[in-house]
C-alpha cells in the first residue's frame, strides 16, 4: 500500500533505474532533454553525464546506493530533489532528515515511512 502511495507522489521524474543489482538500466523519457535508455549506467562520476537530467538521476543514485555520498543540493528538478532527500533519510534511518522536502505530502509521506522503517526493521 505504501508502495503505491510512494509511486504517485514521485510520478514525474524525468529519469528512473530498473534492472537487478548485476543489471541496471536507467530510462530517461521524452519529458527530460529527450528519451534514452543506458545499460549498466555509471554513477562514480555524474559529470562524465552531459545532459542535466542523467547527472541529477546520477547524483540522487549515489544519495541511494553510496554510503557516505549526500549530493541532493546537486538537484534542481523539484521531485527528484525530494525523492534525493526521501533516499537520503531512509539511508541514514532518520525521520527528521525529511525536512528539507519541499512538496509537504511527499514530506509527510518520508517522515511516515522512514519512521516505520526505524521502528520495525
Amino acid at each position: 500500500c505504501l508502495g503505491a502511495v510512494s509511486g504517485k507522489l514521485f510520478a514525474g521524474q524525468h529519469c528512473t533505474r530498473s534492472g537487478s543489482l548485476d543489471h541496471v538500466v536507467v530510462y530517461c523519457n521524452r519529458e527530460s532533454e529527450g528519451e534514452v535508455t543506458i545499460d549498466r549506467p555509471q554513477i562514480d562520476d555524474c559529470s562524465l553525464y552531459e545532459r542535466r537530467d542523467l547527472r541529477e538521476w546520477c547524483y540522487n543514485t549515489r544519495t541511494e546506493l553510496k554510503e557516505d555520498a549526500h549530493e541532493c543540493n546537486r538537484i534542481s528538478h523539484p521531485i527528484m530533489y525530494d525523492e534525493c532527500e526521501y533516499n537520503y533519510a531512509l539511508k541514514q534511518r532518520d525521520p527528521a532528515l525529511c525536512a528539507p522536502i519541499k512538496d509537504t505530502k511527499r514530506r509527510d509521506f518520508c517522515e511516515l515511512y522512514v519512521g516505520l522503517s526505524v521502528k520495525y526493521r
